[in-house]
């Protein structure tokens, strides 16, 4: 179906039905499957890994910000405002010193 012939027929989910059912039996929709090579497969390959280590890196961001926002006032008052980086920092610097846990205070710098 073209373009004016949805504007003379109207628009429809059983219009385009029939036009897919009739061009498909016309043997008019013959695709092209992806070679899976080129610019394009190298670029996917590339974004793919990287979309999910961003969305691994922002999901850290946000318990690490949910750990801060349910820590003691203290510790909360001391990482208030911090770059993620430096919280990073901070957080390992903590957790090579702390290694028992005996306080909230402690229990939440282990967990960091």
């Amino acid at each position: 179906m073209t373009v004016n012939d949805a504007r003379v027929k109207g628009k429809s989910d059983s219009i385009d039905a029939e036009a897919a059912a009739r061009a498909a039996l016309a043997r008019d929709m013959v695709a092209t499957p992806k070679t899976g090579t080129g610019n394009v497969e190298a670029i996917r390959a590339l974004r793919v890994p990287r979309n999910s280590a961003v969305k691994a890196r922002t999901q850290v961001a946000n318990q690490i910000h949910t750990l801060i926002d349910t820590a003691p006032d203290e510790l909360r008052e001391q990482l208030r405002d911090r770059k993620i980086k430096s919280l990073v920092a901070e957080m390992a610097r903590w957790r090579q010193r702390h290694r028992l846990t005996r306080t909230p205070h402690t229990g939440t710098r282990c967990t960091s």
